[in-house]
């Protein structure tokens, strides 16, 4: 029976915060240690986590740590495994992230000579958007971090947004590789090479109607002008509620390539995904092939679903399965599943069941009717406030879960209170 005395402990966390409420410790105990006793001094810690805020309560610093170090002794010097350094602007936005994993040749964590492995640098407009991100994965040739010429492997982008905060245009700039740094070998100059952009279009009502992509500066050899070269674009229609009908692709030729339609009355199916124009050549006919479809498992930002901790869950499926029918129990799901919960609502959104499936069924497909519950809780409100939960284990003797003779191992009452000054 769950949620009883002899319930086998598999981890817990202890927590500190600072007197503004900022979690400054997190530390994991994975073990009952010597005297086998839970929650006791001698208990075996798997990781930590200390955080520290400056005076804005910006958080500027982030240690793990992974048990005790060469000491032998928890909480000291050496059981940091690596760090994080952050700055933030007068705003409050974060510019920079310094990632450090080891300790200098004085063997002391926290001072000039820390080992970086890798930093980040961001840039904001004035309303808070994030207009550049960087990531120097190596020093340069001076051998020092935090310089001039630190190298961005990958390259970097900057957005640009319009007065009502929606990106306009995004610009990213070649890797290494492709010598984006320009013939000064130095980002963030005058001379980076351009790998792409993308520019972004909205209707009156502030709906993404067109996203275009350019992959060459065109004849003219400059980019931003009129002959550079499109990869490839997208464009959206909505309705006259702002409901999104049709997303379609096209070629850079502007040929259509795909679309997604969703303008459909299935309950929870939010899309439908068509890559070929079937055999009769012509697209949007009934013959369009399909390639795949999104369902949603959630319904006004209610989880209907809850996969891990991801509670406005997407299910996604790319193939039709062994039967070769879509919309089938076996259509192949992209992403895995090990459990899952499923949640009830009444018609004032409160939640009054939600279920803990544990494996598949006979049919071994995940989100079917024969997956395997574990148990399930019930919730029952007076006035929208809860007023007893019930948890049950068992399918009772009929076998058959969600019915009245389903084993209950506990309910809880809760009193109401209407008043300031309540002891319940």
């Amino acid at each position: 029976i769950w949620f009883t005395a002899d319930d086998d402990v598999d981890y817990y966390e202890l927590t500190e915060h600072d007197a503004n409420g900022n979690e400054t410790q997190n530390v994991e105990y994975d073990g009952a240690g010597v005297d086998d006793i839970w929650f006791t001094e001698d208990d075996a810690i798997d990781s930590a986590i200390f955080r520290e805020y400056d005076v804005n309560g910006n958080h500027i610093k982030f240690v793990r740590s992974y048990g005790a170090g060469a000491d032998g002794i928890l909480f000291t010097n050496d059981d940091i495994s690596y760090y994080h350094a952050f700055q933030f602007d007068a705003n409050g936005y974060q510019t920079q992230n310094v990632r450090f994993n080891s300790i200098g040749a004085d063997g002391i964590w926290f001072t000039e000579d820390d080992v970086t492995s890798s930093y980040q640098r961001f840039a904001f407009d004035a309303n808070g958007n994030q207009t550049l991100s960087i990531e120097f994965t190596s020093a340069g040739a001076d051998g020092l971090w935090v310089t001039a010429d630190d190298i961005a492997r990958s390259g970097y982008s900057i957005n640009q947004y319009d007065e009502n905060d929606q990106l306009i245009q995004a610009v990213f700039w070649a890797s290494e590789g492709e010598g984006g740094a320009g013939s000064d070998g130095l980002w963030l100059t005058e001379d980076d090479v351009i790998d792409a952009y993308r520019i972004y279009q909205y209707n009156a009502e502030r709906k993404l109607t067109l996203e275009q992509s350019y992959s060459g500066p065109g004849l003219d050899a400059q980019w931003f002008t009129n002959d550079d070269i499109s990869s490839d674009y997208v464009e959206n229609d909505y309705d006259a509620s702002g409901n999104k009908l049709i997303e379609t692709r096209f070629s850079s030729s502007g040929n259509v390539t795909g679309y997604d339609d969703y303008e459909i009355e299935t309950d929870n199916l939010l899309f439908v995904s068509y890559a070929s124009a079937g055999a009769d050549n012509t697209w949007f006919t009934e013959d369009d092939i399909i390639s795949g479809y999104e369902k949603k498992a959630y319904d006004d930002g209610r989880p209907l679903i809850e996969i891990g901790n991801s509670q406005n869950v997407v299910i996604q499926y790319n193939n039709s399965g062994a039967d070769g029918l879509w919309f089938t129990d076996d259509d192949n799901r992209v992403g895995s599943i090990s459990r899952y919960y499923k949640n009830q609502y009444d018609v004032n959104g409160n939640e009054i069941q939600s279920a803990y499936y544990s494996s598949t069924g006979s049919d071994g497909f995940w989100l079917t009717a024969d997956d395997v519950v574990s148990y399930y809780f019930t919730y029952e409100y007076v006035d929208g406030f809860i007023s007893s939960r019930s948890f049950f284990y068992g399918a009772g003797v009929d076998g058959i879960w969600f019915t009245a003779d389903d084993f209950k191992s506990s309910e809880t009452e809760y009193e109401l209170c209407y008043t300031e000054n309540c002891s319940n």
